[in-house]
């Protein structure tokens, strides 16, 4: 039996899913080294550009593979806006790895707040480490920069991206004031986010609260599915009963009202 193509493109994700993360990983590794140490040998420094480029390559093909694959092509492109944009920068596989671990939580009880807080913690984490990194390699050698190497960077990402901004260090480059702004943005969302999952905590430490209405919900699912049920049910019974005894019915008995006026007409006798 021949496969549709949502399921070719269903079973080439799960193929392709462990190697790419695992190849996302060495791109990490191969766009932070020269970075962290600019003194590498030129030999290695070669062998880390030729690997990024054959991630890449690989990155593309595997995004052209499944566009090809998909049978509706906008709405694949509006669900996989991060594996395209991964393409041009593929250590953004490495959410699936925080996806990934956050879906195992499942399994030990974690509740659907303490994942999604997970997940949080993950994106800002790899966010503060590759940005340090970005902003590094903007802004060394360049004249008038404050960050001169990578531990200046990280320093630089995290007071940016918990939005305080002590000033000691700062871009001057056009691409690291952009990676500031992209910083800003992003920390203002994860603060609030940040914000309102400890406010939740406080107000709820066990996450009864959730368990509560999870329950509620999966209670007034159950009562609607069986009240669409009866209906269902009930309806039938009354198309089967008119479709019995409802003609027979329309045709031999008149109404009331018709009878009251045809013994109305019917003439007195005189005795």
């Amino acid at each position: 039996m021949a496969l549709s193509r949502d399921q070719q493109e269903a079973r080439w994700e799960k193929a392709t899913a462990t190697p790419l993360l695992i190849l996302s990983l060495v791109f990490l590794f191969d766009y932070a080294m020269p970075i962290i140490n600019p003194n590498l040998e030129p030999g290695f420094l070669l062998f880390l550009g030729i690997s990024n480029a054959v991630i890449w390559l690989v990155f593309a093909v595997d995004l052209a593979g499944r566009f090809i694959l998909a049978e509706h092509k906008k709405p694949f492109v509006k669900r996989n806006i991060i594996m395209i944009i991964s393409v041009v920068f593929p250590f953004l596989r490495l959410l699936r790895l925080i996806s990934v671990l956050t879906m195992g939580m499942s399994r030990y009880g974690g509740s659907t707040r303490n994942k999604f807080g997970f997940y949080v913690l993950g994106g800002s984490l790899l966010l503060w480490f590759i940005t340090g990194l970005a902003v590094t390699q903007a802004e060394r050698g360049t004249e008038g920069s404050n960050i001169a190497d990578v531990g200046d960077g990280w320093w630089w990402s995290l007071i940016t991206l918990a939005t305080v901004g002590y000033g000691d260090r700062f871009p001057v480059t056009p691409e690291g004031r952009f990676i500031g702004a992209v910083i800003v943005i992003t920390g203002i969302a994860l603060l609030g986010t940040i914000s309102a999952f400890l406010a939740s905590f406080l107000m709820d430490p066990s996450g009864k609260r959730d368990a509560a209405i999870l329950e509620d919900t999966e209670k007034s699912n159950a009562t609607i599915y069986d009240l669409l049920s009866e209906v269902k049910a009930l309806r039938a019974e009354v198309q089967a009963l008119s479709g019995s005894s409802g003609p027979k019915e329309a045709s031999s008995s008149k109404p009331a009202a018709v009878k009251k006026i045809s013994s109305a007409k019917k003439p007195v006798s005189k005795k």
